[in-house]
Parts: C-alpha cells; structure tokens; sequence
C-alpha cells in the first residue's frame, strides 16, 4: 500500500510537474496555462474512456465552460498577437 501511494506521489506529482517545468522553455506560458486549465476536462474525459464512467451534467457544464474559455482566451491572444 505505501509503495503505491509513493509511486501515484512521484509518477503523477513530481515527475508530471517536473515535465511540466521543463516544457515551459519550449511552449508559451499562454500555452502551458491553456494546457493546464483543461486538466479537470481531460480528467473527465479519460475517466469516462478508460474506466467507464458517467459524467454528470455538471460536470459536462465544467467541460463546457472550461474549454469555452480556453478556446476565447486563445482567440484573444492570437488576435492580440496579430495587432
């Protein structure tokens, strides 16, 4: 039991936030901070895929507003970019 709460703690915190870090020499921080803000979403999605389960209407209204958000802020900033 302690061992796989070590590895959930380093796989899916550590070595996730130290991918992310690393990254963001690469990509934009509007792009990281995108990615990052869909994460709930994706969580959703892949519960549903992989283990079968059945969002909510809350949660798909998340879904909805998280990505809404996501594509108007990038709508935003490439017009901005564009001048």
């Amino acid at each position: 039991m302690i061992a796989l709460l070590v590895l959930l703690g380093v796989v899916c915190t550590a070595l996730a936030h130290t991918l992310f870090i690393a990254a963001l020499a690469r990509v934009s921080a509007h792009s990281a901070s995108v990615v990052a803000a869909l994460e709930p979403a994706w969580g959703i999605a892949f519960a549903a895929l992989l283990l079968g389960e059945e969002p909510t209407l809350r949660q798909l209204g998340g879904c909805v507003l998280l990505i809404g958000a996501a594509i108007a802020a990038s709508m935003r900033a490439r017009a901005a970019t564009r001048g």
